[in-house]
């Protein structure tokens, strides 16, 4: 049965992010406000492995545009054999979107995962998704149903500023 979720703009602005509100359906339910940037994060089944979340940031209309590729370099760190795959087409809350997948050693073996992101200008914010995934041998990125589901069901809907 889907679990609806909904992150109101009113409930971003409480925890000091841009306002914008967030609708989403999963089979599982997510953790709210994780951490400061984390309004959602889904994890199943319960405990992992499979995850997804959402982090929202700043994007002022007058700083540089926004890259992934420097998001997704963030999370390499020394000795934690971080590699980046290729970048590829996605369709997430009805459109292709770019997202780049990458693997980090934070378990005895690589943890797959890829990130794309869905600017909001109007609410000067870029919406950050994370997500347990691999690519096939056409380098097209691949997750699990659940985070299929939720990816198809996202709507962001700006508060102009």
């Amino acid at each position: 049965m889907a679990i609806f979720t909904t992150v109101t703009a009113d409930e971003m602005q409480s925890h000091k992010l841009p306002a914008v509100e967030i609708t989403c359906q999963s089979l599982v339910p997510p953790a709210r406000f994780h951490d400061s940037q984390t309004p959602l994060y889904f994890s199943g089944p319960p405990g992992g492995p499979d995850f997804l979340y959402l982090q929202v940031i700043e994007n002022p209309l007058d700083c540089d545009p926004f890259s992934l590729d420097a998001e997704v370099l963030k999370h390499d760190r020394p000795g934690q054999n971080f590699k980046i795959g290729e970048a590829s087409q996605l369709e997430i809350a009805g459109e292709k979107r770019l997202a780049r997948c990458w693997s980090i050693h934070v378990t005895p073996w690589l943890d797959a995962r890829a990130t794309a992101f869905i600017a909001v200008p109007e609410s000067q914010a870029i919406v950050l998704i994370t997500f347990s995934a691999w690519t096939d041998a056409e380098n097209n990125i691949v997750t699990h149903h659940i985070q299929r589901m939720i990816l198809n069901t996202l709507t962001i809907t700006p508060r102009p500023q």
